[in-house]
């Protein structure tokens, strides 16, 4: 079931409910996303992982940006939206922003992962069976990519779309990976 939606507000760090217009509620769920929640970053707006976060799903609108502190979102889906991550905005995961990274883990249908904004994903991780995620666009992660359950397709629908892995690949339980 769908939790709430939240959008950013104003700047500042994902678990400050005043970065969502709750100023002063600093419960996940309440004044701040948690995992059942539909999350959008918009424009103007940078918001800043001080932890590990979870979101049914997230979506960053062209001139939002995230930065990911070395950090990961877990997405399970909740709230059934086009598409479990969205980046037309910007993701900071580099230099002094720390590294952004997705984990995904739930849901009951197949949805695209749309990566056409700047800046990269570090580490994704797919670890729901059953399930195929789909680049809507050319995908380009600065670290590894892990799938333990689940599958990720390159082909939109309509086109074969790039992936590259700057780190290393590693798909079933881990016992056999490539680079």
């Amino acid at each position: 079931m769908a939790g709430s939606p939240f959008t950013s507000d104003v700047s500042g760090n994902w678990n400050v409910g005043a970065t969502w217009g709750n100023s002063g509620n600093n419960v996940a769920g309440d004044g701040y996303p948690d995992a059942s929640d539909a999350v959008t970053i918009v424009t103007g707006d940078v918001v800043t992982l001080t932890q590990n976060e979870e979101a049914g799903f997230l979506v960053i609108n062209g001139g939002g940006e995230i930065r990911g502190g070395g950090y990961k979102v877990t997405l399970n889906d909740a709230g059934g939206a086009t598409y479990i991550f969205s980046n037309s905005g910007t993701i900071g995961a580099t230099g002094s922003h720390g590294s952004f990274n997705i984990d995904i883990t739930g849901g009951s249908a197949d949805r695209p992962i749309n990566e056409n904004g700047t800046g990269s994903i570090t580490n994704l991780t797919i670890n729901n069976s059953g399930r195929t995620y789909k680049t809507h666009e050319n995908l380009t992660l600065l670290g590894n990519l892990t799938i333990t359950a689940g599958t990720l397709t390159t082909n939109n629908g309509s086109a074969d779309k790039t992936l590259t892995v700057n780190g290393g690949t590693i798909v079933g339980d881990g016992s056999s990976g490539a680079n």
